[in-house]
């Protein structure tokens, strides 16, 4: 029986190993020749002992397999081992994924199951930059769409500069780019970058149909300037796809939320934009403007506080949200625009009522009005968990997470707690992807909270905390005088 049993667990190990034999293992001996050498490879940074890596184990063998017929290869970094390496590139959870091209990484944005990592480094195998071979080309290119369009031949210097940088930013922009005589006859531009607008934005006069790059954009650091600064209309739709867009250029989003349909009702679509045009283009060195669908958008109606029809509100950097108190029209929103920059206005704060006490024993309970106070103290390391009542895993957590902030009481710098993240408002840069999501948030970095994928076991929770603790681990002082490491 006992041979049955071993020569089982030998052929699954070797069925496990021969499932892996595409992922390629990389180490800091071997990763920079690795990823420098491929035009475009995947890289897994991981964990042994991290769940999420092992239920995507399978998954990523089966896709290198499917992948190397393409040329693509998948692989794989112990970052338990390879320190450094993960903390070249960034690395505070895993699994993390990285693409590279030539050796020049940037994120995985993309599924992870089989099908989906298949599919999404097809994607990213195929050329950045599409080419226009037409007039009609260049006009259903930028028909819902605006895009960054070299026009000229592929052997200039500029357009190595531009084919570059679509390679590194194809997930964020669109890329074209023409030599056809016609179409450089009618768009009456030669050996230039132009951003061209939407076709659906451009045909209002207040809008800016195209701009051109000038010569100080002629680098990779200018283009993304250039781009961030004339990509988004003066007023445009605002979606889940395009939203890091309008966050990227670093200003407070007005958003009207008002349903439009541009096949049906074109024209009542234009006439609702001009209205806010009239408005934005006073106002756009401060805000950026945009419509939301409220059917795309209801949950974040719900959390504004906001109710009735064609209501609008200011989000600011931080996530902060300032509701109209009326339906829109330009008046009321001139109001509201006037008062946020006079900081009249109050952010609405969605937050359950604030615990009249705490139990040392238990996580410190954080509600959205308290969360600045206890997560973003200056003199606390605090690791937060932001979790859901209905949650399975979250329930599984709690009297490990209790027992875990019990321990630790006898840390003044360290803080356990924990939110109700459906009941109260998180800030945003706190990425809450699913439940529990738990993060660390160092004393001497607020701005960028850790998160955390380690063990969820109490010393597992313990090792991390004394591993990234920014201010040393000192047990308060006891009544026996005692002062202990």
């Amino acid at each position: 029986m006992m041979k049955i049993i071993l020569l089982l667990a030998l052929l699954c190990v070797g069925i496990y190993a021969q499932d892996e034999k595409d992922v390629h293992v990389l180490t800091s001996s071997n990763f920079d020749d690795f990823v420098n050498n491929e035009d475009i490879s995947l890289v897994e940074f991981y964990a042994p002992w991290c769940g999420h890596c092992k239920k995507l184990t399978p998954e990523y063998a089966k896709a290198a397999t499917e992948l190397k017929d393409i040329g693509v290869k998948l692989a794989k970094v112990d970052a338990t081992e390879q320190g450094e390496l993960a903390q070249k590139f960034g690395v505070t959870g895993y699994p993390t994924l990285k693409v590279f091209r030539s050796g020049a990484p940037t994120d995985y944005k993309g599924p992870r199951d089989a099908a989906g990592i298949v599919s999404y480094m097809k994607k990213q195998a195929t050329p950045s930059i599409t080419n226009l071979k037409s007039t009609k080309d260049l006009d259903k290119f930028v028909k819902d769409e605006a895009a960054v369009i070299y026009f000229g031949d592929s052997d200039a210097p500029l357009y190595k500069t531009f084919e570059k940088f679509a390679s590194k930013h194809r997930e964020e922009y669109r890329f074209a780019t023409s030599s056809d005589a016609d179409v450089l006859e009618s768009s009456g531009h030669k050996d230039q970058i132009v951003l061209v607008q939407s076709k659906r934005y451009s045909v209002s006069p207040l809008e800016t149909a195209k701009v051109i790059a000038s010569d100080e954009h002629h680098t990779s650091d200018g283009l993304l300037s250039f781009i961030k600064g004339n990509l988004l209309p003066l007023v445009g739709e605002i979606t889940a796809d395009n939203l890091p867009l309008y966050k990227s250029v670093g200003k407070p989003i007005v958003k009207i939320y008002q349903d439009i349909d541009w096949q049906l009702n074109s024209k009542g679509a234009n006439y609702l934009m001009n209205r806010v045009r009239k408005l934005a283009k006073d106002y756009k060195d401060k805000f950026t403007f945009a419509i939301a669908s409220t059917k795309g958008h209801q949950s974040e109606i719900n959390d504004a506080g906001l109710k009735g029809s064609s209501p609008f509100a200011i989000h600011n950097e931080k996530g902060h949200k300032y509701p109209g108190s009326s339906a829109f029209s330009v008046e009321s929103l001139k109001q509201h625009l006037e008062d946020f920059l006079a900081e009249k206005l109050e952010p609405y704060l969605k937050s359950e009522a604030v615990p009249s006490s705490q139990d040392a024993d238990k996580a410190t309970v954080v509600v959205g009005k308290t969360f600045d106070q206890i997560v973003n103290d200056p003199t606390k390391d605090v690791l937060i968990e932001a979790y859901a009542p209905w949650c399975g895993h979250c329930k599984t957590l709690a009297p490990k997470y209790d027992e875990l902030a019990s321990k630790m009481k006898e840390y003044d710098s360290v803080v356990i707690a924990k939110i109700d993240a459906t009941a109260n408002d998180i800030p945003s840069n706190f990425a809450v992807k699913g439940y529990p999501s738990i993060f660390f948030v160092p004393a001497n970095n607020k701005a960028t909270p850790m998160s955390y994928d380690g063990s969820r076991e109490v010393d597992g929770f313990v090792s991390y905390i004394k591993k990234h603790a920014s201010i040393p681990l000192k047990k308060s002082v006891k009544a026996d005088g005692k002062d202990e490491l």
